[in-house]
């Protein structure tokens, strides 16, 4: 079996992946899925300059400290830039890299804001400013990631807002991450318009990648983690 670890998106918190994390724990992996410094249960902790490092550094050193290896490291969303970040750090620990429905951040130096089409920076940007200028509500966008009513009042009451430097801030990689074999692309086929598109597109006929696509909206952790849980386990099979 397996150690996993899940890394929540943007303005959610690790209480995202509990549908999929006792899907995993049922099938006898060890599963890990902190929240990120500055949302949900650590919310009083950000600050204008809580960016992408301190995400990374959040995860590495959870990594470290609980003593994991051969991890097949998940990242949901804006957690795709942060696991590429990991892997950069910590990749003898990584076995396997899955983004799903995510950013990834293939040149260092550069930030999400870099990586995304103007539409969605702009959007974000807009939030940001009408909120207080630093952090951005999770209001506007609550509706389009929603598959159900059910899900659209989950994720109404649980999620917070995510500070704007974490776009903004250039992500400093190593290249260790490109050495890690196994990697997975997952779409989620219902969001639409979609900054992740870009990324199925390019990775669905690269053999370097493994890619799939999952019916719903973006708030497939929650929505559908019988099929999210099934395609992590189909990884962890792979590679142990």
């Amino acid at each position: 079996m397996a150690d996993i670890v899940l890394v929540h998106g943007a303005w959610h918190g690790g209480w995202s992946w509990n549908p999929v994390a006792r899907r995993l724990r049922a099938s006898g992996h060890e599963v890990h899925a902190p929240t990120l410094t500055g949302v949900c249960e650590r919310i009083h902790l950000a600050t204008p300059e809580t960016g992408v490092s301190v995400h990374v550094a959040d995860i590495v050193n959870h990594i470290r400290f609980n003593e994991l290896s051969d991890i097949v490291l998940v990242g949901h969303s804006y957690g795709g830039a942060v696991i590429t970040g990991v892997a950069s750090e910590v990749a003898d620990r990584i076995a396997a890299l899955v983004y799903l429905d995510a950013f990834n951040i293939e040149e260092s130096g550069t930030s999400l804001f870099d990586n995304s089409p103007e539409w969605r920076v702009r959007q974000l940007r807009d939030a940001a400013e009408a909120y207080n200028g630093w952090q951005i509500p999770s209001d506007p966008l609550v509706p389009i990631w929603a598959s159900s009513p059910e899900s659209q009042e989950i994720l109404a009451r649980l999620t917070t807002p995510h500070t704007l430097a974490c776009f903004t801030e250039p992500i400093v990689l190593s290249g260790a991450e490109k050495t890690i074999a196994d990697r997975t692309y997952i779409l989620c086929e219902d969001y639409d318009p979609s900054p992740f598109q870009p990324f199925y597109a390019r990775y669905r006929d690269d053999p370097v990648w493994h890619t799939a696509r999952i019916p719903g909206k973006h708030d497939a952790p929650i929505a559908t983690p019988d099929r999210v849980a099934q395609e992590i386990n189909t990884v962890a099979e792979r590679v142990s």
